[in-house]
């Protein structure tokens, strides 16, 4: 009896000691993966705003501002994005010789040649607009490890100019890693896809670039999985160390978070040996005592189970107190809703139980959320859908929704778990990036890049048209003279002053005007005929010459005036045409305002009209 006791309480014990072993472990590997995960996002976030920021510089970008000639405009701009972005320490323009033509770096040496570099060879040797990720270098414009992100920058004919470059500093990335606690002992390994080392905490400068693409992370464990976790021992410092991978699915970069496997357990281990002491300790007494014990153990074991998940649900109730959890039924009606619920939708939890989660929804919300839960029902354990709401107050959110699959029941159906959080701010910081990108800075226009966008889609495709497209081409009159004569600071006020004549003309919503160029602006007016454009024209080269800004060198008129050319597609017409047709019917026609005496405009002769000028007041 007493041996079966003894048995009995060995298993029990070496159960118990299993269970916590490899709950350890998990919780390890769980911490681990919710740290790269957290990483890889924000090492994304970074990557896909620096992009942002280079397309906004590259928009800006005129042979003026690279040739040495007058760069305080571009300089000026680098210096205010890389104070905007927060995380990005200076921009340079790399001319296509690999000489530094400008750099918000507060001081260098001009004549450094970065002509060997990484990025250079690379956007030298391979045409198009695709961003590079350069290997870590030691900065020749100052000194520091810094990570730079480029772009190729194309001469109006398209042959290779030159190379934008933003350098974020090592220390942003390594500074990152140590909000995260993983021991004294852990690590962090930050790489290209291609197994280039970019950033390791601690730092390890002769690690800096290293190719360790015949690591086993990258010959085992990244074929095929993005993600996951597994052992092994540092070839660096022979430390053993669970490790937990992520690989950014648009960038292609990896992070490696580790944490040493003997600190890790060293606590868990004190107290295994504390309860394997205690345990033969207890052997030693009596058979009613060796019974007693098991009855305790048996408790506590209960107790300490129960415990555990009252902490796993304090956590969850504690970590998502700013979040809304919904509970869901196979059909999607709420049975279940947290509190914040009042925060984040202004709505009471009581008012929403019985309903469903799509009430409320616009009619695109709604099919969307029909279809998540259409694939969590068959197959998919989670899903992530972003949606926007109005709240009762008439405030309009966006809020970002992560649906789980419950285990199913007994009778083969299973609810769902709903995990809401307001992200409006996030999402109106990203507009306006967004409208940074496609904004000239000068004018406060859309810039080339937008315009061509527009211009594209509005002629893409052939056959019928139902409506009419128009495009005014807007230039300057003799604006070279006015810099030369009053300065380019000057010349920037005339412009500013031209571009808000042009939007009092151009209001509606659909319209484009942009900064083309230069002293040039284009105007874009879908389902306007040639009659409603010359008229916008008409409008546009009156309020400019009624700005009364002084020009001597414009005669006979002696105020800044504008020429403008008209080129229309008619509504109905079956003509195959692209962006590049209409600009040069537009392009012509204000050629021949330009010809005739400026200060007018002047009708594309394909329109079916003979040329119109119509001479502006003034």
């Amino acid at each position: 009896m007493v041996l079966l006791v003894f048995l009995g309480l060995l298993a029990i014990v070496a159960y118990d000691e299993y269970v916590s072993w490899t709950g350890k472990i998990a919780q390890v590997e769980q911490n681990l993966t919710q740290s790269s995960s957290a990483i890889i996002q924000h090492v994304d976030d970074t990557v896909q705003m620096t992009e942002s920021l280079l397309d906004a510089l590259l928009g800006t970008i005129t042979a003026r501002d690279i040739d040495g000639h007058s760069n305080l405009r571009l300089l000026a701009e680098m210096k205010r994005l890389a104070r905007l972005s927060g995380r990005i320490d200076f921009f340079s323009f790399v001319d296509q010789n690999g000489r530094v033509a400008v750099s918000s770096r507060e001081a260098y040496d001009p004549a450094v040649d970065l002509s060997d570099r990484e990025y250079f060879r690379f956007h030298r040797d391979n045409p198009g607009p695709k961003a590079l990720i350069g290997k870590p270098v030691w900065s020749r414009l100052g000194g520091g490890w810094i990570l730079t992100i480029s772009r190729r920058y194309d001469h109006p004919e398209g042959s290779f100019g030159g190379v934008l470059i933003a350098a974020l500093p090592l220390t942003y990335l390594t500074d990152f890693f140590g909000k995260f606690d993983i021991g004294a002992k852990g690590t962090f390994l930050l790489t290209r896809g291609d197994g280039i080392v970019l950033a390791r905490a601690p730092e390890r400068e002769d690690m800096y670039a290293m190719d360790i693409s015949s690591h086993e992370l990258f010959t085992r464990r990244l074929v095929g999985a993005s993600s996951g976790v597994y052992e092994y021992q540092s070839p660096v410092d022979g430390e053993k160390r669970f490790g937990a991978f992520a690989r950014s699915p648009r960038t292609g970069i990896v992070i490696l978070t580790a944490a040493s496997r003997p600190e890790t357990l060293a606590a868990w281990s004190a107290l295994a040996r504390i309860r394997w002491t205690s345990f033969g300790l207890i052997l030693a007494l009596a058979g009613v005592a060796a019974w007693r014990w098991a009855h305790q153990t048996r408790l506590r074991r209960a107790g300490e189970m129960a415990l555990a998940a009252r902490e796993a649900e304090f956590r969850l109730l504690a970590e998502s107190s700013s979040q809304m959890i919904q509970r869901l039924d196979a059909n999607g009606v709420q049975v279940y809703v947290s509190p914040a619920a009042t925060d984040v939708l202004g709505i009471a939890p009581e008012a929403l139980l019985g309903h469903s989660i799509v009430e409320g929804l616009d009619r695109e919300s709604a099919l969307n959320v029909g279809a998540v839960l259409h694939k969590l029902r068959f197959g998919t354990r989670g899903e992530t859908v972003v949606l926007k709401r109005d709240l009762p107050d008439g405030r309009e959110v966006w809020l970002e929704v992560a649906f789980s699959r419950m285990p199913t029941t007994a009778d083969g159906l299973g609810g769902f778990v709903a995990i809401t959080r307001d992200i409006t701010r996030q999402k109106r910081e990203q507009e306006q990036l967004d409208a940074l990108a496609n904004t000239d800075a000068l004018t406060g226009l859309a810039n080339r890049r937008a315009f061509d966008n527009r211009l594209r889609l509005l002629t893409e495709g052939t056959g019928d048209r139902a409506a009419p497209l128009s495009l005014l081409m807007i230039d300057a009159d003799k604006f070279k003279l006015y810099n030369d004569t009053y300065g380019h600071a000057e010349g920037d006020v005339c412009l500013r002053a031209i571009a808000g004549a042009v939007m009092q003309s151009v209001s509606r919503r659909e319209d484009c005007a942009a900064r083309f160029g230069g002293e040039e602006v284009a105007v874009l007016l879908p389902g306007t005929g040639f009659e409603g454009a010359m008229v916008v024209a008409q409008s546009i080269c009156t309020r400019v010459a009624s700005l009364g800004l002084q020009h001597s060198a414009n005669q006979p008129w002696s105020v800044v005036t504008v020429s403008i050319g008209v080129a229309t597609l008619p509504a109905g017409s079956r003509e195959p045409l692209d962006a590049e047709a209409l600009f040069h019917r537009a392009d012509k026609a204000l050629y021949r305002a330009k010809e005739d005496g400026r200060n007018r405009v002047a009708a594309d002769e394909t329109d079916g009209f003979n040329p119109s000028r119509i001479k502006a007041t003034g």
